[in-house]
């Protein structure tokens, strides 16, 4: 996977997690998905990435998108313009850039 592509991995007929490998950060989000409705948490950081993964998901049939944010940094909320119904955490206490490459490896593999 080269750096700023856009990979999903299927965690199981339920479950996406869309991610971006960047130079600094790695981005992603985790979509649960039931029938034609999806729940996305975080949105990844800019509007076009976004859309990569809401396009992504209405190939798939689904048509209802609500958002779910765990906190306010950019990569996190980058596409929330494109739904209507966003949540977010009331909290905000992460000071640490979102996914240590270490962690993001774990996570991903």
């Amino acid at each position: 996977m080269e750096v700023g592509e856009m990979a999903v991995k299927k965690v199981n007929d339920w479950m996406l997690f869309f991610y971006i490998e960047a130079a600094e950060f790695n981005y992603g989000s985790t979509v649960l998905i039931q029938d034609h409705k999806a729940i996305v948490f975080d949105t990844m950081e800019c509007v076009a990435n976004g859309k990569r993964v809401k396009d992504y998901l209405q190939d798939l049939g689904i048509d209802h998108f609500t958002v779910v944010n765990t906190h306010w940094h950019f990569d996190h909320i980058g596409g929330n313009s494109l739904s209507a119904e966003i949540h977010c955490s009331k909290t905000t206490t992460l000071s640490r850039p979102p996914y240590p490459v270490k962690e993001w490896n774990r996570i991903r593999n």
